[in-house]
């Protein structure tokens, strides 16, 4: 049953704003100096929403403030609800020929070294009002900000999960994948897996579990797991202990061919092949890419059929 008009909750925008900012402050004193509001003002705005949602958005403590379970749901949409509008409005723009607005793009390490060489001088060149904001990480910690609305899309590897309906995910190439050793490595010449079970490994969190990362590999060839590994989430961490250590790192073979790589690092000519995620792209479903968005999305396709040839 549908409601009456008059039943429907009269939910401001800027009601939808200071909520977010209250959430992502954790105080309202923090949100109400990130908004320039007067603090009564701000927790006015708050009883009003609640008021209108019917039901308790944030629960007070001595230190803050946290969302309750109706507040953690009401976040995603609300932040999906502005950033639908934001992009609405900058698609409009956009199809007058005004190429500007944010793109924002989650990406992977390995996505950024493969890709933004290829492709970054060109697009920003052809589109030089265009703010790009790059989220790095994996799916499991962008996918919130896939599904609020927060990111465009994202690019790395395809997720051991995957994802729902909620969800578009398109192929973009199969990952070829080595272990990399910093030049001079003592196991440079190594040709068995098995023999660098006794190596410190770097795990650089492409699944939810980081250990399988490792395991698999070894498992799939009947070999004993390694006993040492060191769990890695930023890239520049692992160039630094690749480059100063005899710490091993699984990469995908398109990385040697990057200025940051190449020079620096070697593929160790294991007899074992490693298998590994293919890269895609994940956005959601039934929320169409602006202009902007949908220029990126081209750009890396023909930066990704370069490199395949």
């Amino acid at each position: 049953m549908l409601l009456d008009s008059k039943e429907m909750p009269t939910i401001k925008l800027h009601h939808l704003r200071y909520f977010i900012a209250i959430a992502r402050q954790g105080s309202l004193h923090g949100a109400a100096r990130l908004l320039g509001l007067a603090q009564p003002a701000l927790t006015r705005g708050l009883r009003e929403l609640e008021h209108e949602v019917g039901a308790s958005l944030v629960e007070r403590h001595a230190r803050g403030i946290s969302l309750t379970d109706t507040g953690e749901r009401f976040l995603v949409r609300a932040t999906s609800v502005l950033e639908d509008l934001r992009r609405a409005q900058e698609e409009a723009a956009q199809l007058k020929g005004q190429l500007t607005g944010t793109l924002s793009i989650g990406l992977s390490p390995v996505a950024q070294v493969i890709l933004l060489p290829r492709m970054f001088s060109s697009f920003s060149s052809a589109n030089p009002d265009v703010r790009l904001h790059i989220v790095e990480g994996f799916f499991p910690t962008v996918r919130s900000k896939l599904n609020d609305g927060s990111l465009d899309f994202y690019i790395g590897p395809d997720p051991d999960r995957r994802p729902g309906p909620e969800f578009i995910v398109k192929h973009l190439w199969k990952s070829e994948r080595i272990v990399a050793a910093r030049r001079g490595h003592p196991l440079a010449k190594c040709s068995k897996l098995k023999e660098l079970a006794n190596c410190n490994w770097q795990v650089v969190g492409i699944s939810e579990k980081h250990d399988d990362e490792i395991s698999n590999i070894f498992t799939s060839h009947g070999i004993p797991l390694p006993t040492h590994s060191t769990i890695v989430t930023s890239l520049f961490t692992s160039l630094v202990l690749l480059n100063s250590t005899d710490a091993l790192l699984v990469l995908p073979k398109l990385c040697l061919s990057s200025p940051l790589f190449k020079d620096a690092v070697i593929a160790l000519p294991l007899k074992e092949a490693i298998s590994g995620p293919d890269i895609v792209q994940i956005r959601r479903t039934g929320t169409p890419l602006t202009p902007i968005a949908e220029r990126f999305s081209e750009a890396i396709d023909r930066a990704v059929r370069q490199f395949l040839v």
